[in-house]
């Protein structure tokens, strides 16, 4: 479950998974990499640059309200859920969806 609002920065999204604990993404508004937010060591949330790229026929960083650019992953290390404290790595992957550029997450990469 997620959900998305606009801040100064730019459009954040914060999602609650099953597979992991609660993160954030920021889609920053001058389109560089989007930040993610990650309680990676179990004990306090740190701040990622996400490398996710575009999708094969573009070189911009997926944006929040075009879905053109929407596409690509990346994968983040010691996120995934394993018992009480976050051990395997999580695929994070930009997706389109209801025309919003959303960030989605499995585990394993």
């Amino acid at each position: 479950m997620s959900f998305t609002t606009a801040t100064p920065r730019g459009r954040l999204q914060v999602t609650y998974s099953e597979s992991s604990a609660p993160f954030a993404a920021l889609f920053p508004e001058d389109g560089s990499n989007v930040l993610m937010y990650v309680h990676s060591d179990g004990d306090s949330y740190e701040q990622v640059e996400m490398s996710i790229g575009a999708t094969d026929h573009d070189e911009q960083p997926p944006t929040a309200d075009d879905c053109d650019n929407c596409g690509g992953c990346d994968c983040v290390g010691d996120w995934c859920l394993d018992g009480a404290v976050p051990r395997t790595h999580k695929n994070t992957c930009a997706t389109c969806d209801n025309a919003e550029c959303i960030i989605t997450t499995t585990c394993a990469c």
